[in-house]
């Protein structure tokens, strides 16, 4: 064959190119909700990694506190998580990734267990329930910017906007033995 000739037993016809071009097409419609579901997996096991640190942050602060959780609301050390400072090295693990956040990223989307508030270990370890796990910390939607995050464990009976559904249908919670884990509100309800 001689150079510049066109070869057609070589070339591609149309039909075939947009054949190929459905095939493809067809292909990342089915992968995409796939790959989807895989990042709201990762951010879900993000949440219960950074929820686990928090858990781990309100141990060391209640060992240093005379076993004493710290206080809920605002205090002279300012609120729950301010007053954990110390024991948080870095603040980012405050803040869920999978949640929609409005103003200052260093303002938590987890809410504190309002009723543990400056208790003693040993009495939030003993509270009712406390053997399915009492919640120390939740998922948890903040409704403006002066929301101190707490969460009084009786809106998970119920199905208010405070509670958050951004994990699959359910949230992450730590307990206050120090696990973390995802469920649906009934299954956590202490």
């Amino acid at each position: 064959m001689r150079h510049g000739q066109f070869d057609a037993r070589r070339a591609f016809t149309l039909i075939e190119l947009l054949v190929v071009i459905a095939i493809i097409t067809i292909l990342a419609g089915i992968l995409l909700p796939v790959f989807a579901q895989a990042r709201g997996a990762a951010r879900q096991i993000d949440c219960v990694s950074n929820q686990h640190q928090l858990g781990m942050a309100m141990m060391m602060y209640a060992m240093d506190a005379g076993e004493r959780l710290p206080p809920a609301g605002l205090t002279e050390g300012g609120f729950w998580w301010q007053q954990m400072f110390t024991y948080i090295n870095d603040e980012r693990i405050l803040v869920c990734k999978q949640a929609t956040v409005h103003g200052p990223q260093n303002i938590p989307t987890y809410g504190m267990n309002l009723l543990l508030s400056g208790r003693s270990l040993a009495t939030a370890e003993s509270m009712a329930g406390a053997s399915a796990g009492t919640i120390a910390y939740g998922d948890y939607d903040r409704v403006d910017l002066t929301d101190p995050c707490l969460m009084d464990t009786a809106i998970l009976k119920t199905d208010p906007p405070k509670w958050a559904k951004r994990h699959h249908g359910g949230a992450v919670y730590t307990y206050v033995d120090g696990h973390t884990q995802w469920s649906v509100p009934p299954q956590a309800t202490p």
